[in-house]
């Protein structure tokens, strides 16, 4: 009867929404990562003005959150093994939307980097 009891609260003590079941660090990383999704597009050309945003500052970025990305992964992954089987399925959540991040960004920006590296 017991472990019901602290169920129940840990249930109630969780925030609700999908952003607050994730986390605000994770809202936060699937904001921005979302945000440099459609910079893809513009990350060619020229670099005046506001357009260094999407031709410099962008893929660099993007470079950067690929490793966040991954490491979330790996951290989620830990975290699975070692919480209850209660907390668990927040942590499946996460380790889902890092996937699904990581394939966006590789849908997006993988042109990007195949001409870049092409030459």
């Amino acid at each position: 009867m017991d472990t019901m009891a602290e169920d129940k609260q840990q249930q109630e003590t969780l925030p609700s929404g999908f952003l607050g079941r994730i986390g605000p660090h994770r809202s936060a990383l699937l904001i921005l990562v979302l945000s440099c999704l459609p910079l893809a597009f513009f990350a060619h050309g020229d670099h005046d003005g506001w357009r260094v945003v999407p031709v410099y500052i962008a893929p660099v970025l993007v470079v950067i959150f690929i490793w966040l990305l991954l490491f979330d992964m790996l951290m989620n992954r830990v975290m699975i093994a070692d919480k209850p089987p209660a907390e668990r399925p927040r942590y499946r959540l996460a380790f889902r939307l890092d996937i699904a991040l990581l394939l966006a960004i590789v849908l997006f920006w993988g042109p990007f980097y195949y001409a870049m590296l092409k030459g």
